[in-house]
C-alpha cells in the first residue's frame, strides 16, 4: 500500500480522486498566500472573515487528506482556532487590554491562516511518510498490554478516581476557583500542593489513559463505562479549578484521540455527524466559561462579553502587534538566538527567559511591557499565549523565515503524533502517557515559542527516561512472547 496523503482513502473511489485532492490543496494555500497579500495592504475588517473560511476550508482539507492524522491534530487545531477568533475580534474593534488599545484592520487574521495552513501541510506530509498502514484488524498487536489489560483499566479508573477525591479534599479545604472567583493561577500558587498541581497540570495525561480503557483495551463493558463516567466527573472538576472552553476541548479530543484514531474511516464518511457532536460537546464548555466571566452570574451580559472578548483577544494580540510592526524578507536576530542557545542549559529558565527577553518575554520587554507584565502575572497568577511562535519567527528571521519555523513546527508535531500512532496500536497506556507529556512540552514549544521545553538539557533527561521505559517494556514483552502461553486458543504476535 502506498503511502500517501490519500493512504486512508476507502477502496473504490473515482480515478485521479487523489490527484483533485492534491489539486484542491494547492488552490487552498495559493488561495491563502492570495488574500494574506490583499488583506495585509487594505484596511477592512471583511478580509479576516475571508480568511476564516480558508481556515474552515483547510481544516476540513486536512481529514480528507489523512484522516488518521487529522484526527490527533485536533488539539492544535483548536488551539489555532482560538488565535483565529480573537484575531477577528481585534480587527473588527475589541479592546487589546495589555497593549493598551483597540484593535484594528491589519490584515493579521489572513497571514496568520496562511502560515497555519504552512504548518498544516507540513505536518500532513511529515507524517504521511513517517506512518505505514494500518494493521489488519484480525491481527493482535500487543501480548504483553492485553494479558494484563483487565488489571491495567481497573488501575487506571482507581487511581484516577482517588485522584478526584484528593482534588475534591483540596477544593473542600481550600475552596474551589470557580466558586470563590480566585483566578486559577494564583490558586495554583497560593493554595495547591505538588499532588494537586501535577492533577491540575497534567489534565490531558489523565484523559488520554481513560480513552486508552474506554476505546482501545479489550476490557469489559463495566471498566469501559466506569472510565467515561470518571472522565466526566473529571471535567466537571477541572471546571471547578477553574479551566475554560478551549482548554476542555482540548481534554475531551485527548480523551476520544484513540476511538477517533481507530475509527477514522467512520469519521471521514459522517464528518458532519461528528461536527455536530463536537457542537453539543462545545456548548456547555462554552456556558461554563461564561458563568465563570460573569463573576458567577453577578455581571450583566455587556460587561461579561467585554471580560470575555478582552481575554480572548489576547490569544491573538502578539500575532497582530508583530503584523503591525512588520518584518525584513529575511532576518536574523543574533542575540536572540544566543539567547535561547543559552537558555537550554538552565535551570529557572523562567527567570533568564524574562531577563533576557526570549519566549512571550520579547514583546513584554519592548512593547507596553507595564501592560503586558501586569496581564502575564496578575494577582501573581500567569498568563500563558497561544500564538507566541508565529510574531517570535516572524520578528527574528523575517516573512520568509517564518515559513522555515513553520516546517520545522511540523516535522515536530507529526513526530509526536507518530509516537501516539504507536501507543495506540500497541494499546499501551503507559507509551501513550510519555506521548502525551512529549505533546505538551511540544504545545508549550509552539504556543510560547519556547525551544527549551523539547530541546532543553532538562527536558531531554526526561526524555532519556522515557526511552529506557520503553526499551524495557519492549523487553518485557518479549519475555511474555517467548513464554509458552494459551490466549483463547489463538497465538499473539508482536508488530514492530
Amino acid at each position: 500500500m502506498q503511502r500517501s496523503y490519500a493512504a486512508t482513502a476507502p477502496m473504490g473511489r473515482r480515478p485521479y480522486a487523489r490527484e483533485l485532492l492534491i489539486m484542491e490543496t494547492v488552490i487552498c494555500g495559493v488561495a491563502s498566500l492570495a488574500l494574506a497579500l490583499l488583506a495585509y495592504r487594505s484596511d477592512a475588517p471583511a478580509w479576516s472573515v475571508a480568511a476564516a473560511a480558508i481556515f474552515c476550508w483547510a481544516v476540513a482539507l486536512v481529514f480528507r487528506l489523512n484522516s488518521r492524522a487529522g484526527v490527533l491534530f485536533i488539539p492544535i487545531i483548536i488551539g489555532s482556532a482560538s488565535s483565529l477568533v480573537a484575531l477577528i475580534m481585534i480587527e473588527f474593534g475589541a479592546d487589546i487590554p495589555e497593549l493598551g488599545i483597540v484593535g484594528q484592520s491589519n490584515g493579521c487574521t489572513a497571514t496568520y491562516v496562511f502560515y497555519a495552513i504552512i504548518f498544516y501541510w507540513s505536518y500532513l506530509w511529515f507524517f504521511s511518510l513517517m506512518v505505514g498502514p494500518e494493521p489488519a484488524k484480525d491481527q493482535p498487536i500487543s501480548l504483553f498490554f492485553d494479558r494484563y489489560a483487565m488489571l491495567i483499566g481497573i488501575g487506571i479508573v482507581g487511581f484516577t478516581i482517588l485522584i478526584c477525591a484528593y482534588l475534591i479534599l483540596g477544593g473542600l479545604r481550600n475552596g474551589f476557583p470557580l466558586l470563590a472567583g480566585i483566578d486559577r493561577f494564583v490558586y495554583r500558587r497560593l493554595a495547591t500542593d505538588k499532588i494537586m498541581l501535577i492533577a491540575l497540570n497534567l489534565k490531558w495525561m489523565f484523559a488520554f489513559s481513560l480513552g486508552m480503557v474506554a476505546f482501545s483495551l479489550p476490557v469489559s463493558r463495566t471498566i469501559k463505562l466506569s472510565s467515561s463516567g470518571t472522565f466526566a466527573f473529571l471535567s466537571l472538576l477541572y471546571f471547578l479549578f477553574g479551566d475554560k472552553f478551549f482548554t476542555q476541548l482540548v481534554s475531551v479530543a485527548t480523551f476520544f484521540a484513540p476511538y477517533l484514531y481507530n475509527n477514522y474511516k467512520k469519521l471521514r464518511r459522517n464528518m458532519l455527524l461528528y461536527c455536530v457532536i463536537a457542537g453539543l460537546l462545545a456548548a456547555p464548555a462554552f456556558g461554563v466559561t461564561w458563568f465563570i466571566y460573569s463573576n458567577n452570574g453577578l455581571e450583566s451580559s455587556e460587561a461579561t462579553f467585554k471580560r470575555l472578548t478582552g481575554r480572548m483577544a489576547g490569544q491573538g494580540e502578539l500575532w497582530y502587534l508583530q503584523n503591525e510592526l512588520g518584518s525584513n524578507i529575511l532576518n536574523w536576530d543574533q542575540q536572540f538566538v544566543e539567547n535561547n542557545y543559552h537558555a537550554l542549559f538552565v535551570k529557572d529558565v523562567g527567570l533568564y527567559a524574562i531577563r533576557t527577553g526570549i519566549g512571550p518575554n520579547y514583546f513584554s520587554n519592548r512593547y507596553a511591557p507595564d501592560d503586558i507584565r501586569a496581564s502575564m502575572m496578575r494577582n501573581a497568577g500567569t498568563i500563558t499565549y497561544t500564538a507566541a511562535l508565529e510574531p517570535l519567527g516572524l520578528a527574528v528571521f523575517g516573512w520568509l523565515g517564518l515559513v522555515a519555523v513553520m516546517v520545522f513546527a511540523g516535522l515536530v508535531t507529526a513526530l509526536t503524533s507518530v509516537y501516539l500512532v504507536r501507543a495506540i496500536r500497541l494499546r499501551s497506556v503507559l507509551s501513550g502517557v510519555f506521548a502525551v507529556f512529549i505533546i505538551v512540552n511540544v504545545r508549550s514549544f509552539l504556543y510560547q515559542g519556547a525551544p527549551w521545553q523539547i530541546f532543553g538539557i532538562y527536558a531531554l533527561k526526561w526524555f532519556a527516561v522515557i526511552l529506557l521505559a520503553e526499551l524495557i517494556m519492549m523487553a518485557a514483552n518479549r519475555i511474555v512472547k517467548a513464554a509458552p502461553m494459551m490466549n483463547r486458543g489463538r497465538t499473539v504476535g508482536v508488530i514492530r
